[in-house]
């Protein structure tokens, strides 16, 4: 779910989306949950997906239209998390802030398949390639590299606006500096004092080894 980033979402799940009355849901055209909630709610009307289908808007022709939807209509979009974090890099990088944010809950899970013709050729092989890339890491690093202007705007705490504000300093940030400022002499002074008692010791077992030497070699004389 993508919906208006605000101090507080008016909705965190589905159960909380249903219990409102000021906010729809929509998606974009083609997609399959609006089947979905649509079936749920003939079958099992009482259900919480059962009663997301009378709260849907109109659908959204493509998906440009998702983030001018979210930004200036009640509307929750529903989409798969990667497509909303595409969204959020893309106005990111276009605005310099995050004015988009997901809900904490998804709202309902989905599963990707390939589908071949019985006794087909092709999926011994391509079982057998998509484990390697799998296994390679391939679609994380890519999907890592594609979506990494959202990480800003993903972030368990909510980000400011601007990317740019600066915040003042408070009382928490001098004490931190202050406490770094003791710990940092406490150790200045630790190390000082260690390197000047080995200094010490190593004097004095240099003067003994001198002493030591020159009485041998006095009597070895005599």
């Amino acid at each position: 779910i993508l919906i208006t980033n605000k101090v507080k979402l008016p909705f965190d799940s589905m159960e909380q989306l249903v219990q409102q009355t000021e906010y729809k849901w929509t998606l974009v055209d083609g997609t399959y949950y609006g089947g979905f909630f649509k079936a749920a709610h003939e079958t099992y009307p009482d259900t919480v997906q059962g009663r997301m289908w009378p709260l849907k808007d109109e659908p959204l022709k493509d998906a440009e239209a998702v983030v001018p939807a979210a930004l200036e209509k009640k509307v929750a979009v529903v989409a798969p998390r990667v497509f909303h974090k595409g969204f959020i890099a893309i106005d990111f990088s276009e605005t310099g802030e995050c004015r988009l944010a997901f809900t904490k809950r998804g709202f309902h899970d989905i599963f990707l398949t390939f589908a071949y013709p019985k006794k087909s050729p092709l999926r011994e092989p391509m079982d057998m390639m998509f484990l390697r890339v799998i296994q390679a890491g391939l679609p994380d690093h890519i999907q890592n590299f594609e979506l990494r202007n959202a990480t800003w705007c993903t972030n368990p705490k909510p980000p400011p606006k601007n990317v740019e504000e600066i915040r003042p300093f408070s009382f928490g940030d001098f004490l931190g500096l202050f406490i770094l400022y003791i710990l940092g002499s406490v150790g200045a002074f630790v190390t000082l004092l260690v390197e000047c008692c080995v200094h010490r010791h190593v004097t004095r077992r240099k003067q003994s080894l001198l002493t030591k030497t020159s009485f041998v070699a006095n009597g070895f004389e005599d």
